[in-house]
């Protein structure tokens, strides 16, 4: 079972960078950064395309290593594979399954605030947009 461990310890890894992409996206929704907003997307829809690749290999394994259909492998929980390990494998899997968890949640929340911040930017820029559509005003000796 050390190949469904190598793959776990690649998901957090992939997890984790994950978060700091969601970081990083709240400070470019901060501070307007739609260059630096678009960047991030792309290279998080790439770790994303990576970390499903990675999760399919996890079903492949899973599967082989328990003889049972890769979709039913897709469907295990990762609490139920504790007991088809031994010793330090439970150990291991066990600290990366709270590993893993944690990220999630993190990234979770981290990802609700981003939509609240992208959801606020864009009602601004709307009532911005509004308020001079509608109003008889100057910008830089330009009418509006």
């Amino acid at each position: 079972m050390n190949d469904i461990l190598t793959v776990l310890e690649d998901e957090r890894v992939m997890m984790y960078e994950l978060v700091k992409y969601a970081q990083s996206q709240q400070k470019a929704l901060i501070y307007h950064d739609a260059d630096e907003l678009d960047r991030l997307a792309t290279e998080q829809k790439e770790l994303l395309a990576a970390m499903q690749q990675k999760e399919v290999s996890r079903w492949k394994i899973l599967a082989a290593h328990l003889s049972i259909s890769t979709r039913d492998a897709s469907e295990l929980a990762m609490s139920e594979l504790i007991p088809t390990l031994e010793g330090y494998e439970q150990d291991v899997f066990k600290k990366l399954h709270t590993e893993l968890k944690g990220l999630l949640g993190e990234w979770q929340l981290l990802n609700a605030t981003n939509r609240v911040l992208a959801f606020r930017a864009r009602t601004s820029v709307k009532e911005i947009l509004t308020f001079f559509a509608e109003s008889n005003v100057r910008v830089c000796n330009v009418r509006v």
